[in-house]
């Protein structure tokens, strides 16, 4: 798990598509594997089984025709119809000889046909034989002795080579039955294994999405925690931060993340310490404004004091001055009586004269 934690996210999730991929690898073989078998039974199927059916049919087609143009030859009087169906004869006996040795080619590759196949071709040399001889004796214009040769010596051949013949058929057809039943079989057995194969992949693959997913949500879920505590003001430290065991990125993001907590929690004690200070200079300035204020209130009842002192003054001077006023009046009113006086003694004085 160790191993797990220290790779990188990518990989991880790289991890899964080679599990896949090696999953789907083993279920393209196993599917090529079966194809490729399938194709190796079915080109034995064609190339042994089906076309020695094939040269097998076309043996008996020949042995047919060639028994009818002997028997129209041996029916015959006519040395024109006689010759020409003499060559039909002979294009039908080709064609026996060339099937006959494209599937002694083949036989050659199934041990089953070995002994039936030298019975068919001892019957089937028989029986060309008896035919040829009742040709040469229809074209000698001897079609009845050519009709009872083969009576006597071809008739019962063709029912020996039939049987024969036949009985390679069935061994024919047998062989590809058993191919196309294996064939079933092999293509059951790789859809089974494709089968198997898938449900083990898919296993093997939820259960490595749960082991990645896990490694990639364990560490983020941390991390989310520690973000939603510092989202709340707590910057302490926690306790899975000297355990935390994951060298991805997530690792990375967690060794950058506490960082971060740390700086912010130094910066904090930093704000806090200058808070403080700030709180002890408000307060000493708060107290010297107290200080200041009562020092006001002295110096204010003071000049109320001085105040109270001025006004009784300006009372006293204007009293003063109200009785400076009044002497003024007196002495202005004496100096006008004097002048009165002083007139009346001029008008005295110069009435005494006259």
């Amino acid at each position: 798990m160790s191993f797990l934690n220290s790779m990188k996210v990518k990989w991880k999730l790289l991890s899964l598509c080679v599990i896949a991929a090696i999953g789907l690898l083993f279920m393209v073989r196993s599917s090529y594997v079966a194809m490729q078998d399938s194709k190796t039974d079915m080109d034995k199927m064609f190339t042994q089984n089906v076309r020695a059916l094939y040269a097998i049919g076309n043996t008996r087609h020949a042995m047919r025709y060639m028994q009818g143009m002997m028997l129209i030859a041996t029916s015959s009087n006519d040395p024109a119809r006689i010759k020409s169906v003499t060559e039909k004869y002979d294009a039908g006996k080709k064609e026996i000889e060339s099937n006959w040795a494209a599937f002694e080619e083949l036989a050659k590759k199934d041990p089953a046909l070995a002994e039936p196949t030298a019975n068919a071709k001892k019957a089937l040399t028989t029986y060309v034989s008896a035919l040829d001889e009742s040709m040469r004796l229809a074209n000698s214009n001897q079609g009845l002795e050519g009709r009872a040769y083969y009576d006597k010596n071809g008739s019962a051949v063709a029912t020996a080579l039939g049987k024969h013949l036949l009985e390679l058929s069935n061994i024919a057809d047998k062989a590809a039955e058993d191919i196309n039943k294996k064939n079933d079989e092999k293509m059951d057995s790789a859809a089974f294994a494709s089968i198997t194969y898938g449900v083990v992949i898919v296993a093997l693959l939820i259960i490595a999405s749960l082991i990645v997913t896990k490694a990639i949500t364990t560490p983020l879920s941390i991390i989310i925690g520690s973000c939603e505590k510092m989202r709340d003001g707590d910057f302490r430290k926690p306790a899975y931060a000297d355990s935390f065991e994951y060298r991805d990125e997530f690792g990375n993001m967690h060794v950058i993340f506490s960082a971060m907590r740390e700086n912010i929690r130094a910066l904090m004690g930093k704000i806090a310490s200058s808070t403080d200070e700030l709180s002890s200079s408000a307060q000493a300035l708060t107290d010297s404004a107290a200080q200041s204020a009562q020092a006001s209130d002295q110096v204010a009842h003071s000049v109320t004091n001085a105040a109270g002192a001025v006004v009784e003054q300006q009372q006293n001077v204007a009293d003063t001055m109200e009785s400076v006023d009044i002497c003024l009046t007196a002495i202005d009113r004496l100096t006008a009586e004097s002048k009165d006086v002083a007139a009346n003694a001029n008008q005295s004085e110069q009435n005494a004269e006259l």
